[in-house]
């Protein structure tokens, strides 16, 4: 029988670290936006290969996966 080895990491506590990190963002800067959902499509489409990931998974079919990106100025902002 072999021995069980000790987690390197723990999967629920990465989890919830992430989940409190988004929601003290949120909690900072919630008069940017109008609800939780807002900010989280926000910040899904904040870094460039965030963007390119969406619209890479988006579908000829017109489906979408994830939010609609932003419109960004000429220097991406």
């Amino acid at each position: 029988m072999t021995r069980k080895r000790d987690k390197a990491f723990d999967c629920v506590q990465m989890k919830r670290s992430a989940q409190d990190a988004l929601r003290n963002e949120y909690e900072s800067r919630k008069s940017e936006f109008g609800s939780y959902v807002e900010f989280l499509n926000a910040k899904a489409t904040e870094e460039q290969w965030q963007r390119e990931l969406l619209a890479s998974i988006r579908t000829s079919e017109g489906v979408v996966a994830g939010p609609e990106p932003p419109s960004r100025d000429a220097e991406g902002r």
